[in-house]
């Protein structure tokens, strides 16, 4: 016969062969003689059947639950054919623990092993094929646990795959693994009636995590991505590597990303300011204004720096993804490599600098003078003519006397052609004068993304933070098209009506409040040329001129302001011209298409299938779920109903368990061979960080002794060495003559260091907090307050020790372990330590 066992922590002496004094065997093996008043109904018995050994551990396992222990499998016995005969459950207490063969360093976890004598053994009857209980011990060495507690023992919790699959679903939704099990906790009404612990659920979020990456970080992300291409074809997938194949750049869109580009691409903002994942790479987010003049995404990419030539490989994709159309203005934040880039891709484009960075960059320049940068704001966005622009910045530098600052009269005055409108409003820009959409959409990922994420992390929760968002302009699309804004019963009520029909409802609203600074308007001289008929107009509270040309036959307009070129909505001069020439309805030449209710009609590619996919395990456990929703509402009614949907479920799963006997695994993302030699990048260093202060491989560092300085284990109270923080003097001799006692006497002995020194005096020899390499001794924080309190007692018990044994100043050497001078030693230990702490707290 051959045994098996998983008692490894046991001795020869708790075998579980050893059973009491009033067990006996017969033919059939071992039985016990026990009291019938302790046999219950679910109690086991001897001779009790089971169909498989796994069913008797299952119910010796319930038994162990009510009775308030823990059971665990003991010794197998199998037959020369390799075939298991006998099983043997014990409870979790029996046996003792191995002792330890060498020093500990952490203390040992609780002992929860102690001779206990309980056991239930099937063994296996060939005639009728039963696995029969032969031996049963139900005598324990330890008290119960209470029932309250239960759910704490080993073999009473654990994860089951409907467990598995629940908190992987939840984490797919965007739950932390701590509130997916907050809320699966309280859908099962308690922590003991969940099944396992929060560690339990902890535990298995990270290794499943570690799991599904197993194959490579990269490598899988690669796969994810590519996989997209099933139920989008139009999902452009771009990414280089370097050296060992490492991944280096990262470029994704999908199909509505490159729609929304082919029709809002002429205005180009993006940031590089938010790095989240655990390689540091800088994530790139390239970003538009739609028709709702809402934040619409373009593409996203991962680069391993921000240098010129990275940004350049980014933008010529966008170049690419762009086609026939043109990029006309881009917003950054002033970075010199996105401008060299800018300028190299799209040497045509307008370049904005972001305002917000601007202003950041005055209150840190121009100081103690809070008057100059309201005043700067006001310069952005004034409507002046470039002579007059200049005008008001020479008035206000003078006024603030910084004509000597090189920063605001050369730099910042030198490129006003990229942040005043007075230079800029001639190019369309929709409003936009920062990178803030930038900055607000980092600031929305940062709830999708964290440091410790691994690349495919990233890429699950980015996906649904894109969902979100578009979710957004689906709904604005709805209220546009059916929904009508109220309009005022006015005399201009035709050119309301037509505007509806065409802008968005964003942009009607845009185009709403022009139209009522209408009646502000006061007309001046108006002349006709054939069909070009030119007006010149003010406004009631201002009194700049402004133009308007107007072409009856072509309806084309031309207005001084340029506020149609700059933000794509008509003006109020260009709405006061065609109530003159009572126009009732909208050019069409004054509504972009950028700006009507339905721009992409020519632009849309085909959007991702969504419909009838039921091939993603994630996705077919939501829709059941989801529908089952009903069938609880309707369970939880009355008892009576509950009670018979429980009997409905209960007969549901069990035909679901003769469908499939395999568990529900996760389904494993299949990496294509082109991917599978792709490492996982480098960690990178990001601008704004410090030289040497990246990331360096964890090395685990040996706390150091605080008496020898040694980092070999041991500490100040174990440390058997001498001192390190005493300078030993050259030599015998010199110690003999340059010592001095605190009172400045001579010690007694001849002093001849005044001829040495030229009649000088020699300074004393003072002892000093230094190791053998002349560097400081330093020490954590913690161990200050200990050690000073420690001193303080051994410095009183050193001067009643002084005291007593009558030492005086008069002694002839220093080197003689008199308690006077230890205390003398001790005390400017302590000054010197106190000195340095006061200079690093000084220096922090």
């Amino acid at each position: 016969m051959e045994e098996e066992g998983d008692n490894i922590n046991n001795n020869e002496d708790s075998d579980v062969e050893i059973i009491p004094e009033t067990m006996t065997s017969d033919s059939d093996g071992p039985t016990v003689e026990e009291d019938d008043t302790n046999v219950t109904q679910n109690s086991p018995f001897i001779g009790q059947e089971f169909n498989h050994f796994e069913d008797a551990y299952a119910f010796y396992n319930n038994y162990a639950k009510s009775w308030g222990f823990s059971v665990r499998r003991s010794r197998k016995v199998k037959n020369v054919k390799g075939e298991l005969t006998s099983a043997a459950f014990v409870c979790s207490c029996q046996g003792v623990r191995e002792a330890h063969k060498g020093p500990q360093k952490r203390d040992s976890p609780m002992e929860i092993r102690f001779q206990c004598m309980a056991m239930f053994r099937v063994s296996l009857n060939k005639t009728s094929n039963k696995w029969v209980a032969d031996i049963f011990n139900s005598q324990h060495t330890h008290d119960p646990v209470r029932q309250n507690q239960v759910h704490y023992l080993r073999s009473h919790r654990g994860l089951t795959e409907a467990d598995k699959a629940d908190l992987r679903f939840k984490k797919d939704a965007g739950m932390k693994p701590s509130q997916a099990i907050k809320l699966v906790v309280h859908c099962a009404g308690g922590h003991d009636k969940l099944g396992y612990t929060v560690k339990d659920g902890l535990n298995f979020s990270t290794k499943d995590r570690a799991e599904r990456i197993s194959e490579g970080d990269a490598a899988t992300a690669l796969a994810y991505l590519e996989s997209k291409k099933s139920t989008d074809p139009h999902f452009l997938l771009r990414y280089t590597t370097y050296e060992e194949k490492r991944l280096h750049f990262l470029f994704w869109a999908d199909s509505i990303c490159r729609a929304d580009i082919s029709c809002f691409g002429e205005l180009l903002a993006f940031d590089t300011t938010y790095q989240k994942n655990i390689y540091n790479m800088p994530l790139v987010i390239f970003t538009g204004i739609n028709h709702h003049f809402k934040t619409c995404l373009f593409r996203s990419a991962l680069l391993p720096n921000e240098t010129d030539e990275t940004y350049i490989w980014a933008l010529k994709i966008v170049k690419e993804m762009l086609g026939d159309i043109s990029l006309r203005t881009v917003v950054t934040d002033g970075d010199k490599a996105m401008r060299k880039a800018i300028a190299n891709v799209f040497p045509n484009a307008t370049h904005r600098l972001c305002a917000w960075h601007l202003s950041k960059n005055i209150t840190g320049r121009v100081k103690n003078l809070p008057d100059f940068e309201p005043r700067w704001k006001k310069l952005v966005t004034a409507e002046y003519e470039p002579e007059e622009f200049e005008e008001k910045w020479n008035a206000l530098v003078e006024e603030s006397e910084l004509q000597n600052n090189q920063w605001v009269s050369k730099k910042l005055f030198g490129r006003r052609n990229e942040w005043a409108d007075t230079y800029l409003r001639s190019h369309f820009f929709a409003g936009l004068t920062t990178t803030s959409r930038c900055e607000s959409i980092n600031a929305v990922v940062a709830r999708y993304e964290n440091e410790r994420f691994c690349l495919l992390d990233f890429f699950t929760r980015y996906d649904r933070w894109l969902r979100d968002t578009r979710e957004t302009e689906i709904r604005l699309d709805f209220e546009s098209n059916y929904g009508v804004v109220p309009i005022k019963n006015s005399i201009l009520k035709p050119l309301e009506q037509s505007a509806t029909k065409l802008f968005s409802k964003a942009a009607f609203l845009l185009f709403k409040n022009e139209l009522e600074e209408v009646i502000g308007v006061i007309k001046g001289n108006q002349t006709e040329e054939g069909n070009l008929h030119t007006y010149t107009v003010t406004m009631f509270n201002k009194e700049k001129v402004i133009q308007v040309k107007y072409n009856i036959e072509t309806s084309d307009m031309e207005c001084s302001c340029q506020k149609f070129k700059s933000i794509g909505i008509p003006c109020v001069h260009m709405l006061f011209v065609l109530k003159e020439e009572k126009v009732k309805t909208i050019p069409e030449k004054l509504v972009l298409r950028r700006c009507s209710k339905n721009p992409k009609s020519l632009h849309t590619l085909p959007e991702p299938s969504t419909l009838g996919d039921d091939s993603s395990f994630s996705i077919r456990y939501g829709s059941l779920q989801f529908m089952a929703q009903r069938f609880c509402l309707l369970g939880a009614d009355t008892p009576l109903s509950y009670r018979m949907a429980q009997d409905e479920l209960t007969a549901a799963c069990n035909k679901l368990e003769m469908v499939k006997k395999t568990p529900a695994e996760r389904e494993r993302i299949v990496i294509p061979d082109k991917f599978k030699d792709v490492l996982n990048p480098n960690q990178v260093r990001f601008k704004g960080c410090r030289k040497g202060k990246g990331k360096k491989p964890l090395k685990k560092k040996r706390r150091k002794c605080g008496n020898c300085g040694l980092r070999d284990g041991h500490y100040r109270s174990t440390c058997t060495n001498p001192p390190a923080n005493v300078v030993e003097s050259q030599s015998d001799e010199e110690d003999d003559d340059d010592d001095m006692d605190d009172d400045g006497d001579d010690d007694g002995d001849d002093d001849d260091g005044d001829d040495d020194q030229g009649g000088q005096p020699q300074k004393k020899q003072r002892t000093s907090r230094h190791n053998t390499t002349g560097e400081p001794i330093g020490k954590s924080q913690p161990q200050q307050k200990i050690r000073a309190r420690t001193r303080s007692k051994t410095s009183q018990q050193e001067k009643g020790a002084k005291k007593h044994t009558g030492h005086s100043a008069g002694s002839t050497s220093r080197h003689d372990d008199r308690p006077g001078d230890e205390h003398e030693l001790k005390q400017h230990q302590t000054r010197t330590r106190g000195a340095k702490n006061r200079s690093i707290k000084k220096n922090k």
